[in-house]
């Protein structure tokens, strides 16, 4: 397992050209949690996105740290 911050890729592609191509897990963890804050937001919710953008973050750390134990 990679000690990166990110987690490393979320979708590894090993060409000869590029070998880190995808996104990183961390953003991967982080686009589910926002896709699922979003769902379940209430249809009069104030669109601060930089707020959620740094609640899914925060939720994308959390997992990533969940998986070092």
């Amino acid at each position: 397992m990679t000690t990166d911050k990110t987690g490393g890729q979320a979708f590894p592609t090993y060409h000869e050209f590029d070998p880190h191509r995808g996104m990183t897990l961390r953003d991967y963890f982080a686009a589910k949690a926002m896709s699922s804050m979003l769902s379940q937001a209430p249809d009069d919710w104030h669109e601060d996105i930089n707020d959620l953008a740094i609640a899914s973050y925060e939720v994308a750390d959390a997992m990533l740290e969940a998986r070092k134990v």
